[in-house]
C-alpha cells in the first residue's frame, strides 16, 4: 500500500477559485477598456459595472476613477490657462492697432470682450478727474454697438463705488431693476455681473462692466483683471498722446498767432516808415522855407528885432546883434529891451514905452527917428509892426530900423553919401562873413539830420530782414519722477530749434538741458530758469510758462527769443511731460526799438513844427516895411512877402512862385540893365542902390539891397534876396526899379 504526502483541494474550493479568477479577469478587462478610453481622451467615460459614488477608493476601479478625475481636472485647468493666454494675446494685438482714438479703443475693447467671454452685454467707463466723473465711452450687446450716454460721479452707484474701492466686484444676486438684457424676444435681468477696475499702479483710469445669463468663472475674472492693466495702459497712452497733440496744437496756434502779429507789426512799420518819409519830406520843406526866411532876415543890413508884451527880446537878426554888442553887453533871447535905457530919464523911458504899447495894442507905426551914436547924429526909418499868432492874438511887435542917414545927408552932400555907402558896403561884407559862419552851423545840423535818417533806414532794413526769416522750434522733456532736473537731464530739441541757433546736428547740440541753458544771456539766465521751475512745480497748473530771453548763437552773438510751454500732469498735478516752442522775436524787438526811436523823432519834429517858428518868421517878413523877394539863377521868383505881392498885384500883375522877372519889364533895354544888378549879386557882391519907379503917375524912390543866398555848404550861391525900402524923399536916382 502506497502513502501520499501534501493536501488536496476540494471541489468547492476549486469552483470558488475559478469564479474568483473569472471575476478578476472581468475587472482586468474592464480596467483595460477604461484605461484605453482615457488614453484616447475620453475623460467623461464612466467605469463599467460599478457605482462610482460607493466604490472603494483603494480598489483598482477606485484608483482608476481617481486617476480619471485628476486627469479631467488637469485638462480643465490647461484649457482655462490656454484660453487666458490666447485671450491676452488676442487683445494685445487689438489694443496695439487701436492707440490713436480713445473712443475707438474703448469700442474695440468692450465689443471683443463681450464676444470672447460669450457675455450678453458690456460697457466701458473712462475717468474724468477734472469733472470727477466716470463717463460711458462704449456699450455693446448682441453683436451691435449701443449708443448710450451715462455718467457716474465718484462714489455714485456700483460703478462709482468700484472706482473708490479699486477692487473687482462679482454680482450673482443682481439687484432688481439694476440692469436688464434686452433682445428681440424680450428682456430679462442677468444672472451674473462683473465690474472690473482698469488700473495702473493703483491709479484707476476706467471701469469695465459685463453682464451675462451665465455665471462668470474665476479664471474669466482673473483674465479680466490681467487684461484690465493692459487696457488701462493703452488708455493712459492714448490720453497722453491726445494731450501731447493738444499741447502741440496750442503751441502751433500760438506760433501762428505770433506770426500774424509779426506780419501786422511789419505792415504797421511799413506804414510808419511811409509816414516817416512823408514827415521828413514835409519837415524838409518847412526847414527849407524856414532857412530861406532866416536867410532873408539875416541878409538885410537893417536892424530887425521882436519884443513881447514885457519888452523882452523874442528874436533879432544878425545886424541888430552886431550893433547891440558893439555898444553894450552880450545879448540873448529873453533879455529886456529896457536894459538899453538905463541911462535915459524916466520921461524918455515912458515915451518909448507908450510907443511900444501903441504897437502892442495893434497900431502900425512908421516914423523917422534920430539918435546920437559916438557923437554923430544918425537918422533912422523905424517901423513898429504888430505880430499875431495863429489865433490872431497879438504876441509881440516887430521893429524894423533902417539907417537912412545917408539919404538925409545925400541931399546936402552927395560925396558924403557915396562915402557912407562905401562904409555900408563894408558893413555888408562883415555881415556876409557872419552869414557864412551861420551857414556852416546850418550845414553841420543838416549832416547830423542825414546821419539820423540813415540810422533809421538801417533799423528798418534790419527789421524787414528779421521778419522774413522768422521760424519756430519745438522742444520736449519727460519730467523725471523724482523731479531731480540737472544739466544732463534729457531734452528733445528739434532740428528747427538747433538751426535757429546756428547748429546742425545732435553732435554739436546734444539732447540735454545744458545745451540750451548754457546759451542763456547772463542777464536772463536766472530769471528764465526761475520761470521754468515755477511753472513746472505749480501743481495747480495756474502758472503759465511764457518768457522772453536772449540766446547765444553759434557765432557768439545774442538774439531775442520767446519760449512758450505747457505741462502734462497726473491727477495730483505732478508734472509728467513738458513741451513747447521757441519763437524768434528779434524782429519784434528791433521793431519796438525802431518804433521807439521813430516816435521820439516824430515827437521832436512835432515839437519843432508846433513851435510856429516858420509861421513866426513868415509873419515877421510880412510885417517888414520893405518889399522883399528872392530869385533863382534863372531870375524866377522863389518867394515874396505880402508888401511885394500887394504892390504888384495892384498894378495888374499875376504874382506866383516861378514867374520870371522879365515879365515885369516892357522895355528890353531896361530889363537887361536890371539883369546886370542880379548878375553882380549872383557873383557874390552884397550892395545897395537907390532906384525910382512910376506908380500911378507918381515918381517913387527906393533903396534896394542886393544880397546873395548861399547853399548849406556855402560852396554855391543858390539865390539872391532883394530888399526894396521906400524913401521919404527923392535923392539922385540911378535907374528905375522893376
Amino acid at each position: 500500500m502506497f502513502k501520499l504526502s501534501g493536501s488536496f483541494a476540494s471541489r468547492a474550493e476549486l469552483d470558488k477559485a475559478q469564479k474568483t479568477s473569472i471575476t478578476l479577469q472581468k475587472e482586468i478587462n474592464s480596467a483595460t477598456l477604461f484605461v484605453k478610453q482615457i488614453e484616447q481622451g475620453e475623460l467623461n467615460i464612466t467605469y463599467p459595472g460599478v457605482d462610482e459614488d460607493s466604490i472603494d477608493p483603494m480598489s483598482l476601479p477606485g484608483s482608476l476613477i481617481s486617476m480619471r478625475n485628476q486627469l479631467k481636472q488637469l485638462n480643465k485647468t490647461e484649457t482655462q490657462r490656454k484660453w487666458v493666454t490666447e485671450g491676452l494675446a488676442l487683445f494685445s494685438e487689438i489694443l496695439r492697432t487701436n492707440q490713436h482714438d480713445l473712443d475707438e479703443t474703448c469700442f474695440q475693447s468692450i465689443s471683443n470682450l463681450v464676444k470672447y467671454l460669450k457675455a450678453n452685454q458690456g460697457a466701458i467707463y473712462i475717468v474724468d478727474k477734472e469733472k470727477e466723473l466716470l463717463e460711458q465711452k462704449a456699450c455693446y450687446a448682441y453683436d451691435r454697438k449701443k449708443y448710450l450716454e451715462k455718467t457716474f460721479s465718484f462714489g455714485e452707484g456700483m460703478i462709482g463705488q468700484i472706482y473708490l474701492e479699486k477692487e473687482t466686484l462679482l454680482l450673482l444676486d443682481v439687484p432688481e431693476n439694476y440692469v436688464t438684457i434686452t433682445s428681440g424676444l424680450g428682456e430679462a435681468p442677468p444672472n451674473s455681473i462683473v465690474i472690473v477696475p482698469l488700473k495702473i499702479n493703483e491709479d484707476v483710469l476706467g471701469i469695465v462692466e459685463l453682464a451675462s445669463f451665465k455665471k462668470f468663472e474665476s479664471y474669466q475674472i482673473e483674465f479680466l483683471e490681467k487684461l484690465g492693466e493692459n487696457i488701462a495702459s493703452v488708455i493712459s497712452t492714448v490720453q497722453t498722446n491726445e494731450k501731447t497733440q493738444e499741447l502741440l496744437r496750442q503751441s502751433q496756434i500760438q506760433a501762428e498767432s505770433l506770426k500774424s502779429q509779426e506780419e501786422e507789426l511789419r505792415q504797421n512799420m511799413e506804414e510808419l516808415s511811409a509816414t516817416q518819409e512823408e514827415m521828413q519830406r514835409v519837415m524838409k520843406e518847412i526847414q527849407d522855407k524856414e532857412q530861406l526866411l532866416n536867410d532873408l532876415i539875416n541878409s538885410t543890413p537893417d536892424v530887425v528885432f521882436v519884443i513881447d508884451h514885457e519888452y523882452k527880446f523874442k528874436m533879432f537878426n544878425k545886424a541888430f546883434y552886431k550893433n547891440w554888442t558893439e555898444y553894450k553887453h552880450d545879448l540873448q533871447v529873453g533879455d529886456s529891451l529896457l536894459d538899453s535905457y538905463k541911462n535915459a530919464t524916466a520921461l524918455e523911458v515912458d515915451k518909448q514905452k507908450q510907443l511900444w504899447d501903441r504897437a502892442l495894442s495893434g497900431e502900425f507905426i512908421s516914423q523917422s527917428e534920430s539918435t546920437i551914436i559916438r557923437g554923430e547924429t544918425k537918422y533912422m526909418q523905424v517901423i513898429y509892426s504888430p505880430l499875431r499868432d495863429k489865433n490872431n492874438n497879438i504876441s509881440g511887435i516887430a521893429i524894423f530900423s533902417k539907417d537912412v542917414t545917408e539919404q538925409e545927408e545925400a541931399i546936402q552932400n552927395s560925396e558924403k553919401l557915396l562915402w557912407e555907402s562905401q562904409q555900408q558896403a563894408e558893413q555888408m561884407k562883415a555881415q556876409e562873413e557872419t552869414i557864412l559862419q551861420s551857414m556852416e552851423e546850418l550845414s553841420s545840423t543838416q549832416e547830423e539830420l542825414l546821419s539820423k535818417q540813415k540810422e533809421a533806414s538801417d533799423l528798418i532794413e534790419r527789421f524787414n530782414l528779421a521778419a522774413k526769416t522768422t521760424t519756430e522750434g519745438l522742444w520736449d522733456m519727460v519730467v523725471p519722477s523724482d523731479l531731480n532736473i540737472d544739466d544732463n537731464t534729457p531734452f528733445i530739441w528739434t532740428d528747427n530749434f538747433r538751426e535757429m541757433l546756428g547748429y546742425k546736428s545732435e553732435e554739436d547740440f546734444p539732447n540735454v538741458l545744458h545745451s540750451w541753458s548754457d546759451l542763456l544771456h547772463p542777464d536772463d539766465k536766472q530769471r528764465t530758469i526761475d520761470a521754468f521751475n515755477k511753472h513746472l512745480l505749480d501743481y495747480s497748473g495756474n502758472t503759465i510758462y511764457d518768457v522772453e530771453y536772449k540766446l547765444k548763437l553759434i557765432d557768439g552773438t545774442y538774439r531775442w527769443f520767446r519760449a512758450v510751454g505747457n505741462t502734462l500732469r497726473d491727477k495730483d498735478g505732478k508734472p509728467i511731460r513738458i513741451a513747447g516752442s521757441l519763437i524768434d522775436i528779434q524782429a519784434i524787438k528791433d521793431t519796438e526799438e525802431l518804433k521807439k526811436q521813430l516816435e521820439e523823432k516824430v515827437k521832436f519834429q512835432a515839437s519843432v513844427s508846433t513851435d510856429n517858428d516858420s509861421v513866426f518868421l513868415e509873419n515877421l517878413i510880412n510885417a517888414a516895411p520893405d518889399e522883399i523877394f528872392t530869385l533863382d539863377r534863372d531870375y524866377n521868383l522863389i518867394s515874396y512877402n505880402e508888401r511885394f505881392y500887394k504892390l504888384w498885384r495892384s498894378e495888374g500883375f499875376e504874382i506866383k512862385t516861378g514867374i520870371n522877372m522879365s515879365l515885369f519889364f516892357d522895355d528890353v533895354e531896361e530889363w537887361e540893365h536890371h539883369k546886370e544888378f542880379y548878375k553882380s549879386a549872383f557873383n557874390g557882391e552884397n550892395f545897395s542902390v537907390n532906384l525910382s519907379r512910376n506908380v500911378a503917375g507918381e515918381e517913387r524912390f527906393y533903396n534896394v539891397v542886393y544880397s546873395p543866398v548861399r547853399s548849406a555848404n556855402e560852396e554855391e550861391i543858390i539865390a539872391i534876396a532883394l530888399f526894396a525900402r521906400p524913401l521919404t524923399e527923392a535923392n539922385t536916382p540911378k535907374t528905375l526899379i522893376m
